[in-house]
């Protein structure tokens, strides 16, 4: 099982701070269903700010510096017909951020659709994904044991894979998703060596 839960990632914490000395530069897509927050999340990331965004009519790219990181992010509108054109852009990427509105318990199978469809894109195949349940800070959202077991996460075996509650408004979770990123990426790397 290649699901790594939040208490396997905080037993990573600290040799993760010393892995985050070495410089990297990498390519990350930020997908989900329209909604769910993905270019919140872009601009809290980029400009340390919540900013109220419209629905995405095709991308957003920003690129970051993030603890000796240069990271480029690719926020893709999430309608249907925007989908469409993702696999475009999914070429020399380097990890996945699948983003969900997790206080929209009536778009969870419309979700797990998207996400199934992704996990067989041949080009996403075996990329790191950090599963990012935004809108943390609403009343009755998702919990992460709610995410695993709804979208069957503990059953994914391709891929490093965790699961991040996260919130664009007030911050909370980003920085410990892209820590993440940043260990998968780096796991990777110390394999093909």
């Amino acid at each position: 099982m290649r699901f790594r839960h939040e208490t396997d990632i905080m037993g990573c914490t600290s040799s993760m701070s010393r892995r985050n000395s070495e410089a990297t530069s990498f390519r990350l897509i930020l997908v989900g269903l329209d909604g769910a927050g993905k270019t919140s999340l872009l601009y809290k990331l980029s400009l340390g700010d919540f900013v109220t965004t419209k629905p995405t009519l095709g991308f957003n790219v920003e690129t970051i510096s993030y603890n000796n990181n240069t990271i480029t992010l690719w926020d893709m509108g999430g309608t249907p017909s925007i989908r469409r054109l993702w696999k475009h852009y999914y070429l020399n990427c380097h990890g996945m951020l699948f983003v969900i509105d997790g206080s929209a318990r009536d778009r969870l199978q419309d979700a797990d659709d998207l996400l199934t469809s992704l996990l067989m894109e041949k080009e996403l195949h075996g990329i790191p994904m950090v599963f990012l349940a935004n809108k943390k800070d609403i009343e009755g959202a998702l919990t992460e044991k709610d995410v695993i077991e709804y979208f069957c996460l503990d059953e994914i075996s391709n891929r490093l894979c965790t699961v991040q509650r996260t919130s664009a408004l007030t911050g909370e979770g980003i920085e410990k998703a892209l820590d993440n990123m940043i260990s998968f990426r780096r796991h990777i790397e110390r394999m093909k060596a």
